[in-house]
């Protein structure tokens, strides 16, 4: 994905679901690189149709779907950008099962104690607006496929699942403020393999520990530490490690949304960016002052400044002059 998502304009569904779909019964758990046709991934998928939101075609989404090597020598096919973004075929045939299933009962209320991995009502108004074209694109669903050979989410959709219960976006929030909370180290490729594309120096933590964070933001996150603020993670250019590390990870973390902390806003811009606590004095003290120095998010006692290399000094400075926090305790 580049700076901007793909601005291609959707389209309805054309053709019947092709042999990748992910709403075909016979995918269902099947070896990807991505681990994308797991059950995980499938109720995420299904929680944002039922919610409303339009599910394209992953053949024609090649920003949202990178083609790997292993996918390749796996057999799938490479995702093409044509100028529109196609409804997935199969998904308009499980939106459509759902549709014919809720004429059988009386409120929606019933609907969903009987199906609750159902259509919300917003989804309903969305999809009355599509069929009456009054909202676009249109909403159409393949004559000539069985609708058996389709998967019924609510068959296998799990909704004591999180990522149905919180969502996608809820459910990043929620993992972001656990990990800062407990500390939890990352295995992920991007954490392991670090220092192999940005040189890294070690440094004293809050409470008591130390760190290998990159080179460039030592002195900064020293000096923030020495001064009571805990910091839990930092990154001079995400985007630039994600891309050399884990580059099929990198569509789905620029597609996170703005306005809270996650990894969104700073893979798409390749800033620099420090993930703290934001309870003690201290650390709300730094948060006042350096508003200026940066993009600011937080959630639930967790803070994320997003910034540019060169506004290290001065947030340095900043830090420094904060009031020393001894006695700074874990949420």
């Amino acid at each position: 994905m580049t700076e901007a998502c793909n601005t291609a304009p959707p389209a309805p569904a054309s053709g019947n679901p092709c042999q990748e779909c992910p709403f075909r019964k016979s995918n269902a758990g099947r070896e990807h690189p991505t681990n994308g046709y797991k059950d995980d991934n499938f109720t995420k998928d299904w929680r944002e149709i039922a919610h409303g939101s339009f599910f394209a075609c992953h053949v024609f989404a090649p920003d949202l779907h990178p083609y790997s090597p292993e996918a390749k020598a796996a057999g799938y096919v490479a995702p093409v950008e044509t100028g529109a973004r196609p409804e997935c075929a199969g998904a308009a045939i499980a939106i459509q099962s759902e549709l014919d299933a809720a004429k059988e009962y009386g409120s929606h209320g019933d609907y969903i104690k009987d199906r609750p991995a159902g259509l919300t009502r917003k989804a309903f108004r969305i999809l009355e607006a599509r069929r009456h074209g009054t909202l676009q694109p249109a909403f159409k669903v393949p004559a000539r496929f069985s609708p058996d050979a389709i998967r019924d989410p609510n068959q296998d959709v799990d909704t004591s699942n999180p990522a149905w219960v919180f969502g996608a976006e809820g459910l990043s929030a929620l993992l972001t403020v656990a990990d800062a909370i407990t500390g939890t180290a990352c295995a992920c490729p991007v954490c392991t393999d670090h220092g192999t594309v940005h040189p890294a120096q070690t440094i004293e933590t809050t409470p008591g520990g130390t760190a290998l964070v990159d080179a460039p933001l030592a002195a900064l996150l020293d000096t923030m530490n020495r001064q009571g603020i805990r910091t839990t993670d930092s990154c001079q250019n995400l985007r630039e490690a994600v891309t050399a590390l884990w580059p099929e990870r990198l569509p789905t973390l620029t597609a996170e949304p703005t306005g809270t902390v996650n990894y969104g806003q700073i893979t798409r811009s390749g800033s620099a960016f420090i993930r703290m606590h934001a309870t003690n004095p201290a650390e709300q003290r730094f948060i006042r002052t350096t508003q200026h120095l940066g993009e600011w998010q937080t959630a639930e006692g967790i803070a994320q400044l997003s910034f540019p290399l060169q506004n290290v000094p001065a947030l340095t400075r900043a830090a420094g002059s904060a009031e020393p926090t001894k006695d700074a305790q874990p949420l």
